[in-house]
This record gives C-alpha cells, structure tokens and sequence, in this order.
C-alpha cells in the first residue's frame, strides 16, 4: 500500500507541476497586450479607472499591469482564481475590484462581471466596469 500510495503521489505531483510550467509557458509565449485600460467605474473606486501599462516581470505566472496614476495602481492575477486591482502588486487582500478568471490570458477577455467593494464593505457586481485591451 505504501509503494502505491507513493507512486500515486508522485503521479499527481508530477502532473501538477506540468500543468503549473504549460500555464507560465503560455503566459510567457502569449501575445502581450501592452496596454490596458478600466473603465466605468463609479463612485469613490471611480480613481482606478484609467491605462494600466505592462509590467516586464509575471505575476503568478501571468502579466501584469501598472496604472499611469501619480501612485499607481496594479491590475495582476492573483494566482488563484482572479484577476485584481490594487494597490501593491502581489496584495489580493485588499483590492478595488475584481474579475473572475475565465481561464483567458487576460483580464481584457474575462466575460465575468467585475466586482467592487461599496460603501458599506459588500462586494457587488459593477456592470459598467470594464477592461479593454491595447489602447495604444
């Protein structure tokens, strides 16, 4: 039992890492889209609407952005299962909106709606936000 609970172990870990190098592959052989913009947004959020600049570096494995604001937002995927305005690249705790990944190489192809805190702190779609891709 312990032999094939270990090859079965080794089995899933194997194919695990796999899928993880075949994401940050595609992420890496991936057109680039070198700029992004938001917008739509309302209310106090209304600050992260604007164009996102492509970072050289990934995030997770995947691209992200900069904001041209004087202190710059960041628009990166949080490594989970979205993709993420905030303040700090890297900080998906504490986010301005959000958009859930659709499994596409960025979030300018997410068909979710995203979503905002309110004033109150509940998360709610936000219809008239959107992410479109290459503004250059």
């Amino acid at each position: 039992l312990k032999v094939t609970c270990r090859k079965l172990w080794y089995s899933e870990n194997r194919t695990e890492r796999a899928q993880v190098a075949a994401t940050q592959s595609a992420a890496t052989q991936s057109p680039l889209v070198e700029s992004i913009g938001i917008e739509g947004c309302s209310g106090k959020y209304r600050v992260i609407n604007g164009e996102y600049r492509t970072l050289p570096q990934l995030h997770a494995g995947r691209p992200c952005w900069r904001s041209s604001h004087e202190r710059p937002y960041f628009l990166f995927h949080s490594g989970k299962s979205r993709w993420v305005i905030s303040r700090a690249l890297g900080d998906s705790s504490t986010c301005y909106g959000s958009v859930h990944d659709d499994g596409v190489e960025t979030p300018a192809l997410c068909r979710s709606p995203w979503m905002r805190c309110d004033d109150r702190g509940r998360w709610l779609q936000e219809l008239q936000l959107k992410c479109v891709a290459g503004l250059d």
